[in-house]
């Protein structure tokens, strides 16, 4: 089990917002790395940097209104 942080989860909404607009705006291809591992981003992948970030954006307000530290289980 990964736990993050408030700061965490704002640091990987900001990374996927700048790949979303790379891709968006006609960018082939672009890279980040979100402290956890660098992701290599293409056109085709859109839909899932879309999902990923509805899925932080969740998580982060599941944390604004408890307070606690975030976690979640990769399985």
């Amino acid at each position: 089990m990964d736990l993050f942080s408030q700061s965490e989860i704002e640091t990987i909404l900001t990374n996927l917002k700048a790949a979303i607009s790379v891709v968006i705006n006609g960018g082939e291809e672009y890279s980040l790395n979100d402290g956890m591992g660098t992701m290599r981003v293409k056109r085709t992948t859109l839909n899932d940097l879309q999902k990923a970030y509805h899925f932080w954006i969740a998580e982060l307000e599941d944390l604004d209104s408890s307070g606690d530290i975030v976690s979640m289980e990769v399985g």
